[in-house]
Order: structure tokens, then sequence, then C-alpha cells
């Protein structure tokens, strides 16, 4: 594997992420390190950024490079590591106990995202990944007996967080409010939906309801996903909700939980399965890029089963140059390229990101306006899309031209010789 620029942070960390290193890309990475090129700063604040930053201490541990980082920072690590394990153990207890009184009032549950990985230890390490709550999907003829026995244990549903946002149709949540035990870390989401909006039809409920297999954890027997389709929700759940194909802002995490899904899964993933129920939601494209994505940055095999990406490498210099403009921009690191060629560069990425975005969020919009089924979609489509259209605010931030040309100035700023 190449090993990236030294400003693209991004990608960087990606491979410091990857669990398909070889012997070659460790060594040559373990040269590029000691030549202290590195700015360690950069890269722990994108690691913060992208909650991945447990992750990457087990990695570079694991591949030998801790010795090589400042002292500072691998006390940093360490301790940030640490705490992370204490609180998944709060949330593993937490977990086995509501899932035990799932039990034993006969109530069906599956583990989504980060608790599913309780099943499998799929980072062999407690404290690898970092989680903001459990994530449980139950049927929906059993909230009220879900909401009753959470209250039992002590659990406190915080304020109803489904007023107006985006263009999600409030009325139709996809869980309940998140409920939080009083002096604990542990936080939890019980879902009755798989997803919400273009996710939710990639995958709708009883989709999810019939390609899941029951794991025994712990004397407990949970369900979890197939392996397909908890690939599927991890892809869907990283590009979608949160806009993140569209502002072109992958985290990381994300990515490292797909490419270790399919280190541990990959002999029985159905790769065209994958590609056509993204493909059926006009996902399809989305999917690829997220697919190189991982390729590329994390060395990842790419299955021959799904279409490769034709122009890969401006999607990744859109999606890697806008995850560390943002990066520089909030941590105040930001600063002009060296050379005329690189200012360039960095000039017509940052086009390119933004005409992506303006091009796309009409899409995105009327994908994910509500999560009924069928027909009834389009009355309501018509509407939400025409008032985002003609609604003052999201016309100008979508076609003013005027702040459009005030930025490409600005960006041709960097340009000229600072």
């Amino acid at each position: 594997m190449n090993i990236p620029s030294s400003n693209n942070h991004y990608a960087l960390l990606a491979l410091f992420l990857s669990p398909w290193k070889d012997e070659e890309t460790v060594y040559n990475l373990s040269e590029y390190i000691q030549k202290g090129s590195l700015n360690w700063g950069r890269i722990l604040f994108m690691a913060n950024l992208h909650f991945c930053a447990p992750l990457w201490f087990v990695n570079l541990r694991k591949d030998g490079f801790l010795p090589l980082l400042p002292k500072e920072l691998q006390s940093y690590l360490l301790h940030l590591h640490q705490a992370n394990m204490e609180r998944q153990d709060a949330l593993r207890k937490a977990a086995k106990e509501i899932i035990s009184n799932l039990n034993h009032i006969e109530i069906p549950v599956i583990l989504l995202k980060g608790a599913a990985t309780f099943c499998d230890d799929l980072y062999e390490d407690a404290g690898a990944r970092m989680m903001g709550d459990l994530d449980f999907l139950v049927k929906v003829r059993h909230i009220e007996p879900v909401k009753n026995l959470l209250r039992q244990l002590g659990y406190d549903a915080q304020a109803d967080c489904f007023g107006t946002s985006g263009f999600f149709d409030s009325s139709l949540p996809h869980h309940l409010p998140r409920y939080l035990k009083s002096g604990t870390p542990v936080a939890v989401e019980i879902h009755f939906q798989t997803a919400k909006g273009q996710a939710n039809r990639v995958l709708p409920t009883d989709f999810t309801w019939a390609n899941k297999e029951i794991k025994r954890w712990e004397g407990l027997n949970p369900g979890v996903l197939t392996p397909t389709y908890r690939l599927l929700h991890n892809t869907v759940h990283a590009l979608v909700p949160k806009e993140a194909y569209t502002t072109s802002i992958v985290p990381l995490s994300q990515l490292a939980e797909f490419a270790y899904l399919v280190r541990r899964y990959g002999s029985v993933i159905d790769w065209r399965e994958w590609f056509e129920r993204g493909n059926s939601q006009c996902l399809g494209f989305q999917f690829r890029v997220y697919l190189t994505l991982a390729h590329t940055l994390m060395g990842m095999p790419y299955p021959i089963d799904v279409p490769r990406v034709a122009f890969a490498g401006l999607h990744l210099a859109r999606l890697s140059g806008a995850s560390n403009n943002r990066a520089n921009y909030l941590s105040g690191f930001e600063t002009p390229p060296e050379t005329a060629a690189k200012r360039i560069k960095a000039v017509a990425v940052r086009i390119l990101i933004i005409v992506f975005r303006r091009m796309n969020k009409p899409s995105w919009v009327w994908h994910n306006l509500c999560y009924r089924q069928g027909l009834r979609n389009i009355p309501i489509r018509l509407y939400c899309l025409s008032v985002f259209f003609f609604r003052r605010f999201n016309f100008k931030q979508t076609f003013d031209f005027r702040m459009l040309n005030t930025k490409f100035k600005k960006m041709l700023y960097l340009i000229k010789k600072q």
C-alpha cells in the first residue's frame, strides 16, 4: 500500500486504522514515522473528531508504532483507551441486564451497530470502539412493555428529541427517545424501525427481522444481523442519515468498522446482494464510492461482484479533502499549501466539494422526506421539495451564485504566494 502525503491526515489515519496492513506496509509506515514529518497533533485531532482515537491506539500498539510516538501522546492515548474500556464495561453489563430481562418476558431483540460487536468481539479489544449508546431493535407491539422494563431498571427518558429537524417527518421517528440511567454512562435507544428515510427503504424493518441470526453471548441469546445485512446497515448508516456522502464527510469510525466486518466475515458476505439493495434505492454509486474508499485507503480487497467506480480519484480527493478542511478549520491548523501547484489543487478540491454538495442536496431531500412506503411519499415529497427550493434560506444556500463567486475569489487567494 502507498503511504499518503503527510498533509492528508484523513488518509493517514485511515491507514493506521486499517486491519488489512501487510508486513511491507507496516515497515514502510514505520520508516515514514521515523523521518519525523508527521504532525501528531493534527492526526490526533482528526482521530478525536471521528471518534476513533481508542482504535487508533489499539492499532498503533499492535503494529509496534506506539514507541515511535511522543511520550505525551502515548500517555494521552493510553488513558483514553483505559477510560473507554471502563465505559464499554458499563455498557456491556447494561446490555446483558436488559437482554436478560427481555428474554425473561419473551421479547425478541436485535443488537444494532456497536452493541452487536459485544457478541463477536469484532475488534478483539474491549476498549477499541467508542459508543454513544446501546441500540436495540424490538417489534412495534413490544414498545410499551420495553418502556416499562427500562423504567423498572432505573432508566429515565430524555425530553422528546423528534421536533422539526431537516426534512424528516417528525411524527414518525424510528426509535424511542433516548433512555439514560442516572449515575452511569449508559444510554439506550430502543428502535422499532431499523433506520429512517432512504436508509430504511434499503433495509426495511421486516427485512431486518427476516435476516437476523441468534448469537450465544455469555449465557444469553440475542439476535444480530447476518454479516451481509450488518455490512449493509453500516453502509447506509455511514452515508445517508446525516448527509455524510452529500457533505463529503464520511466518518472514519464507520469506515473502519466496515473494514473490520469484511475482514471477519468476508467469506460469507453476499456482495451482489449488498450492492443490489443499495442500488434499488438509488444508492448504488454511493455504495461503490464507500467501498472504493475502504479499498484504497485501508487496503481492503475489492470484491469482484461489485462494479468499480469511474474517476474514483476525484471522489477520494473530495472525501479526504473535505474531512481535512473541516478538521483544519475546527482546530485552527489551516495554513496555505507551500507551492503554487498544491495551492491550485487545494482550490480545485474545494470547488469540487461545494459544487458536489449543492448538486446533490436536492436529491438527498427528495429521498429523505419521510418513512412512509410507496406512492404515499410522492405528494409530501413534491410539497417539501418545493418548500426547499422556494424558501429563501435554502434557495440562497443552494443556488446563490454570488455567494459561490465570493467563495471562489477567497479560494483563488490561496493560489497567490503568501
